[in-house]
């Protein structure tokens, strides 16, 4: 089974996306993970602390700017 972690982000211009993680939970199988961006673009630029915002560099797909740790909504 595919077990699945949803970030959410949402710019300040009111457009917001998610950072989806995939990776299999089924006990004895092959491990495998997969990161990917929904309605983001991943020309950020954030460079900090945060690793996973880090990793993926989203960026807002209707204005272009950087989203980071501040974005994340609940």
């Amino acid at each position: 089974m595919t077990m699945r972690t949803y970030t959410k982000l949402q710019c300040s211009c009111g457009a917001s996306g998610e950072i989806v993680e995939s990776e299999n939970d089924q006990p004895y199988s092959q491990e495998w993970s997969k990161t990917s961006l929904r309605n983001l673009g991943s020309k950020g630029t954030y460079n900090g602390e945060y690793k996973l915002i880090a990793r993926m560099k989203p960026s807002c797909m209707t204005c272009g700017k950087t989203l980071t740790p501040e974005n994340i909504v609940q």
